[in-house]
């Protein structure tokens, strides 16, 4: 007898940190993930970065660079179906045929308006994956607080009236 495993195993991503593979409905889980997940800033960064060169060029005299930018709108379904979500298993087309995950088909699921319900999910559990992952960096190492507790301190500190026991002598 053969040890049997599944295809979808093999192409399953790793879960790391900032991200779960969350059951949306029975026999469909999507992998989420954090909106502090590396995957999702870098992504972020390159977007602003790409908006940047657009706006310079148009800026520089080249109005036909205005055609290159996106939207608000596609900036932001861009990030939440490539970036946030990385991942799935038991999505299926009208057909029954497994629908396999690209960044370009998660894309276009979370830009249609029928999948409006899926897409304030997945906005929420990123928020709640990242709030949970603060909430554990937090317990590791402490809350972070300035040592001074809000209060002035060094060189912009007043100094004090009162002598000190040197000052008397």
């Amino acid at each position: 007898m053969a040890f049997v495993v599944k295809s979808s195993t093999l192409n399953r991503p790793k879960i790391g940190a900032e991200e779960e593979l969350l059951e949306y409905q029975p026999g469909v889980k999507f992998l989420v993930r954090g909106m502090g997940h590396r995957f999702v800033q870098v992504g972020i960064q390159a977007n602003r970065e790409n908006q940047q060169q657009v706006y310079s060029r148009y800026l520089a005299g080249d109005i036909s660079a205005l055609a290159k930018g996106q939207t608000d709108m596609e900036i932001n379904s861009g990030v939440l179906g490539a970036l946030v979500l990385g991942g799935w298993e038991g999505v299926t087309t009208e057909d029954g045929e497994e629908l396999e995950y690209t960044p370009e088909v998660a894309k276009a699921v979370v830009t249609d308006p029928d999948n409006l319900a899926l897409v304030e999910w997945l906005i929420a559990e990123a928020t709640r994956i990242t709030r949970e992952a603060h909430e554990r960096l937090e317990q590791r190492v402490g809350k972070s607080s300035s040592a001074s507790a809000g209060k002035k301190s060094g060189a912009t500190k007043p100094r004090s009236n009162a002598k000190s026991p040197s000052d008397s002598e």
